[in-house]
């Protein structure tokens, strides 16, 4: 059967339409058994699909069996992650020096029955393994804390623990929250604009100047030395210690850099004490 015997059959009749006399084709939007015109109240009888329930029995069954489940799955949660924390604490205690040296309870220092040190009334968690970093989680990432911010977390955490460098690692953990570092706003002062350093007239006029530090020892030097030439690249990489001054710095850049290449008009460093101090 040809194409035009074909639509024959169904009386269609196909016409050309220049673009400029055609409309945006909504034809999917003017079915009339869909949407009857004058607005009239046949729109839903037409439509039976619309009385179709939106969650079958089963989905509703589950989701109140889980509303009725929700609150003691939670409480069940929290005992069990309460108690294996306790008792690591507990276990952690005998190789703490601090726990050890007030384990006979005297002044702010006591226990209770379960045998945890406490610092007014505060749980003692020492410092051994990753037992500060639980209890910051169990205050700040659980689903009952909420990712508070370094002030209300603090709270938190110092209603029930206590331990020194407290203030410090709330601060540091609440920073390092990635979930925090998306969902909240940044309310500090911009960032300022990088600018390229000039380029540099000729070698060795502008240099640049950093540490290498907490290297294994080598020869008694524990430090690396950095001085590179902007305009070259070339590196110099003179051994030092940790303890470095900034008297003993100024003597490695005369021997290394003034003896052979003079005195730059231009030194880029991250302002540490040992730059910023007498040798500037």
């Amino acid at each position: 059967m040809r194409w035009s015997e074909y639509l024959s059959q169904f009386n269609l009749v196909i016409r050309f339409r220049p673009s400029r006399l055609s409309t945006k084709p909504d034809a999917l939007t003017r079915r009339w058994d869909i949407y009857p015109k004058g607005g009239n109240t046949g729109y839903a009888t037409v439509n039976p699909h619309n009385f179709k329930p939106i969650f079958t029995q089963e989905q509703l069954a589950a989701s109140v069996r889980a509303t009725v489940l929700l609150f003691p799955s939670l409480r069940a949660a929290i005992v069990v992650d309460l108690d294996t924390l306790h008792q690591d604490i507990l276990l952690a205690l005998p190789s703490d020096p601090i726990a050890t040296k007030h384990i006979s309870a005297d002044g702010q220092w006591s226990t209770d029955p379960n045998g945890l040190l406490l610092l007014d009334n505060r749980i003692y968690v020492p410092s051994a393994g990753n037992l500060h970093t639980r209890v910051l989680q169990y205050n700040h990432d659980h689903i009952l804390a909420g990712h508070f911010g370094q002030n209300k977390t603090l709270e938190l955490v110092h209603h029930g623990y206590s331990w020194p460098s407290l203030c410090a690692d709330v601060q540091q953990f609440c920073k390092s929250c990635v979930t925090c570092m998306r969902s909240k706003p940044q309310r500090h002062k911009p960032y300022g604009s990088l600018k390229q350093l000039p380029i540099p007239e000729r070698p060795w006029n502008s240099i640049s100047m950093d540490f290498i530090k907490k290297l294994p020892s080598s020869s008694g030097f524990d430090t690396i030395l950095v001085i590179v030439d902007q305009l070259t690249k070339q590196a110099i990489f003179i051994p030092a210690h940790d303890t470095i001054t900034s008297v003993y710095l100024a003597r490695l850049f005369v021997l290394h850099v003034f003896s052979k290449h003079g005195v730059p008009s231009h030194v880029t460093s991250d302002r540490g004490s040992e730059f910023v101090s007498n040798f500037f």
